[in-house]
């Protein structure tokens, strides 16, 4: 589920209280409780990602904030669709298709950002120093299901 909003709102104990985590304040900063990922994309851009049975709670808080407030909310949960990437070699795997510096210096456990991937916009997330979390459109998932599994092919 995606959001964006143009009030301070998010960034208040309010926030916190009616979703039950932070909304982080800093573009790819991340706040990560139980099953519920939440990433600052940018100044006023965040992506929430949960589990399916999470969506009707998320869906009645928006209900409810849309009431008095003006923001844009978009349920981007058939377009999105999600890697869990891991392994000692992960980092050098995925920098064979993505030009970010991912030593753990330059992109530390927490951090996230919107990037490419052999040519694909993904969301990367970085949830240990082994693993990894990328999202990208529903409609690029065989081509890199495809590269991930080249890959695993000819590294074993």
């Amino acid at each position: 589920m995606y959001f964006h909003q143009n009030c301070p709102i998010f960034q208040t104990k309010k926030a916190s209280n009616l979703f039950g985590f932070n909304f982080p304040k800093n573009i790819g900063g991340v706040e990560k409780i139980d099953k519920t990922l939440c990433m600052c994309l940018g100044p006023d851009e965040w992506i929430v990602i949960s589990e399916p049975e999470l969506k009707t709670q998320f869906d009645d808080i928006f209900a409810r904030l849309s009431g008095y407030l003006t923001i844009s909310i978009t349920d981007i949960s058939n377009r999105n669709i999600g890697f869990i990437l891991r392994g000692s070699e992960v980092q050098k795997y995925i920098n064979s298709g993505c030009p970010l510096d991912l030593d753990l210096k330059s992109f530390p456990v927490g951090k996230s950002s919107r990037t490419v991937f052999e040519s694909v916009s993904i969301l990367l997330f970085r949830d240990s120093e082994t693993s990894f979390r990328l999202e990208c459109w529903r409609s690029f998932s065989s081509y890199l299901t495809n590269f991930f599994e080249r890959i695993a092919k000819t590294n074993d």
